[in-house]
């Protein structure tokens, strides 16, 4: 399959692959490509590729294996991401999009404000059709986190929710890096921690959830997140349906606990922190983090492909 864009040879390309829903297969998320055309091979089980330039919109013609073509501009509305966030009513939403200053914004509107220390703040952000939506870059150290007061409690369900770009680096800071946690959860059974799991080229989104004297966790995955690019990763909790919690990877299902816990307890760290492990300090995430949300109820699969769609799609 080959894909050109004319007048933009050099542009970076995002391609944009949807698994045919009735395709009993692996499914492909996100990738990123240097060259505007020679792209690779895709299986055959794929039934839509868009492509994009990265942060901006396709004004273009691309002809796709000699039979499909995508004409015109395609554009989309900046604010989609937000409403289709907004909507499912998160209890807090660190967007991560700040360019400077030590406060991370909650823009759920519930005043859970973060405060950045030693994070690279400015870089590319996932949501493509708005380049000012960036993100936050973490350096693999005790020091880079984002840190809160807001420590939740009582939840009887939860998702968590947020896009990552590992750049490649492999997760020099720990074997299971933090995306979002309130607590060391499998070593204490108190609230929740969201992170990878996994080794280098092979980490998988797991979710710990804690009611103080036991958890659950969805700690196996069958498909990795991408090593490079960004990929859109969820944990969802459901106390008050079977109690277990459920991994998703671009808002595909790819992992399920055998346990089950129907309370959450609040989590043994000061309040929700992003890129380290709390209360102990280990597990640096390294690259990039955005649009980390939290939720006090358990959003269908449905809403979590709803969201992969509106930050991937436009």
């Amino acid at each position: 399959m080959t894909g050109s864009v004319p007048g933009s040879p050099a542009a970076v390309l995002q391609a944009v692959l949807r698994q045919n829903p009735n395709a009993a297969s692996t499914s492909y998320g996100p990738g990123v490509f240097t060259t505007a055309s020679n792209l690779p091979h895709l299986p055959s089980l794929m039934d839509e590729v868009v492509l994009l330039p990265q942060n901006a919109y396709l004004d273009a013609n691309v002809e796709i294996g000699g039979n499909l073509t995508v004409d015109g501009s395609l554009t989309a509305s900046s604010t989609l991401y937000d409403s289709t966030v907004l909507a499912d009513s998160p209890v807090l939403w660190w967007k991560l999009n700040e360019t400077s200053g030590s406060t991370a914004a909650d823009s759920s509107g519930n005043s859970h404000t973060g405060t950045y220390s030693s994070v690279t703040q400015g870089l590319w952000g996932p949501i493509i059709a708005n380049a000012s939506e960036t993100s936050g870059q973490f350096a693999s150290a005790s020091s880079s986190k984002v840190t809160s007061s807001y420590n939740p409690s009582g939840f009887t369900a939860l998702t968590v929710e947020a896009w990552v770009n590992q750049l490649g680096l492999g997760q020099p800071g720990g074997g299971n890096p933090r995306i979002a946690d309130n607590s060391h959860t499998d070593s204490d059974n108190n609230g929740f921690q969201f992170f990878l799991m996994g080794s280098a080229g092979s980490y998988y989104p797991t979710l710990y959830v804690g009611n103080g004297s036991t958890n659950t966790n969805a700690a196996t995955a069958s498909v990795a997140v991408p090593a490079y690019g960004w990929g859109y990763v969820a944990g969802v909790w459901n106390g008050n349906g079977d109690g277990k919690a459920r991994t998703y990877l671009n808002g595909i299902l790819v992992g399920t606990s055998a346990g089950s816990v129907s309370t959450m307890s609040a989590g043994s760290g000061a309040g929700v922190v992003a890129g380290i492990g709390i209360p102990y300090n280990g597990d640096y995430f390294t690259g990039l983090i955005a649009q980390i949300a939290v939720y006090s109820t358990a959003l269908s699969q449905a809403r979590l492909i709803a969201h992969y769609q509106a930050g991937a799609y436009t």
